[in-house]
């Protein structure tokens, strides 16, 4: 009832085992609720209206401030170790939302490999390569998994694609240099997704450029 049936205009998100949607308590409160996939979790591709610029813009500056809120106002401060676009809740006004934070703090410094291991099957190349490689978990962790969502708002592109099936086969490496030349050359025409025609305020893409490739 509070999401109307799960409601295509109530959507908010998909992950690799629920979707997101927004929903309406009794009281009014609004609330998040996730809808858990059946099968392969594979789901059906969904025709959405482009995302303009701007609101791309105003998504990512709102998660960097919640990135930033954990990392450097909480007490304990709070490293979320899981940042991906299905975690970053949009309300109606393209406000940004940085949801299903785990309470790791600062003094934790690594974890088990298997823990590692299932991490990186779960969350799809999201993570930092050193945490893949060392499991030690720290803030920069966060910050690289935030340069990949750049990277999505930026060319429009998934980091995962069902028809990526290399470990190097991925958008940080597809996107990476081209972008990276993008701002040798002063255009981002290239590397920007098509779908903006070029619509875009040349300075903020800039902007979100630089910190995605300084990851």
């Amino acid at each position: 009832m509070a999401t109307a049936g799960f409601s295509e205009s109530n959507f908010l998100g998909e992950g690799g085992f629920a979707d997101m949607y927004k929903g309406v308590l009794p009281n009014g409160k609004e609330v998040a609720v996730k809808k858990l996939k059946t099968g392969s979790g594979q789901g059906e591709p969904r025709d959405r209206p482009v995302m303009e610029f701007p609101a791309r813009l105003r998504i990512a500056l709102g998660a960097a401030k919640g990135i930033a809120y954990l990392h450097d106002d909480c007490d304990p401060k709070i490293i979320h170790r899981d940042i991906k676009s299905a975690n970053i809740l949009i309300a109606c006004n393209f406000e940004a939302k940085v949801a299903d934070y785990y309470l790791y703090t600062a003094q934790v410094s690594s974890v088990t490999l298997d823990l590692q291991l299932t991490m990186f099957t779960l969350y799809h190349r999201y993570l930092a390569p050193e945490f893949v490689a060392t499991g030690k978990l720290t803030f920069q962790c966060d910050v690289f998994s935030y340069g990949v969502v750049l990277l999505e708002l930026i060319t429009g592109r998934r980091q995962v694609d069902a028809a990526r099936t290399s470990m190097d086969d991925t958008l940080v490496k597809w996107a990476s240099p081209l972008l990276t030349r993008s701002m040798d050359d002063d255009c981002f025409d290239f590397g920007a997704d098509p779908r903006l025609q070029k619509q875009y305020n040349h300075s903020e893409m800039a902007r979100m450029v630089s910190c995605a490739v300084m990851r």
